[in-house]
């Protein structure tokens, strides 16, 4: 909530719908008032879409699968890596290289913890959502290859990008 609190009032800011403490105050408003719902709800209707499924996401079709990813080592949770993971995605068919290529709104992942989080080398911390046709032990091996501790080669960078925006939040 308080990242999107303080990139929503930074965007408002720079469109120039007035300053940082204006901008931010009108952020908090949308978000308490449920205008921010309501707009997602009238973006779905016209985009074609049926706005109830925002009221019930219970509503949405489900993977035929659900792998659990342990962190496979004790650490500091930093992050996936978003290329390799979001590379998976789109080769499973939740994502597209082509304009008007199908989409499966099944393929996903869910990441169970924060940056900073301490994790257990037993502890899921990602659940993928899938078809169900991949090989699922060397699904798991491929996804626990995404997960960053820090310490890692990569997570330094990735960090560094979460810190400034932390920096941003905190500032706000």
């Amino acid at each position: 909530r308080a990242l999107t609190l303080a990139l929503g009032g930074a965007m408002l800011e720079l469109a120039g719908f007035g300053g940082p403490e204006e901008s931010a105050r009108r952020i908090e408003e949308l978000w308490t008032s449920g205008a921010g719902l309501g707009k997602f709800r009238a973006l779905v209707a016209a985009q074609g879409g049926d706005p109830e499924y925002v009221d019930d996401p219970s509503r949405l079709p489900a993977a035929l699968r659900i792998v659990e990813v342990e962190a496979g080592r004790a650490g500091i949770f930093a992050g996936l890596a978003a290329r390799a993971s979001g590379t998976w995605i789109t080769e499973s068919g939740g994502g597209r290289l082509a304009a008007g290529a199908p989409v499966d709104p099944t393929i996903g992942l869910e990441i169970l913890v924060e940056p900073g989080d301490r994790v257990e080398a037993s502890q899921v911390v990602v659940r993928l959502h899938d078809d169900g046709e991949s090989d699922e032990p060397a699904l798991r091996e491929r996804a626990q290859s995404w997960i960053r501790m820090e310490g890692d080669a990569g997570a330094e960078r990735e960090s560094a990008t979460s810190s400034a925006i932390l920096e941003i939040v905190d500032r706000g």
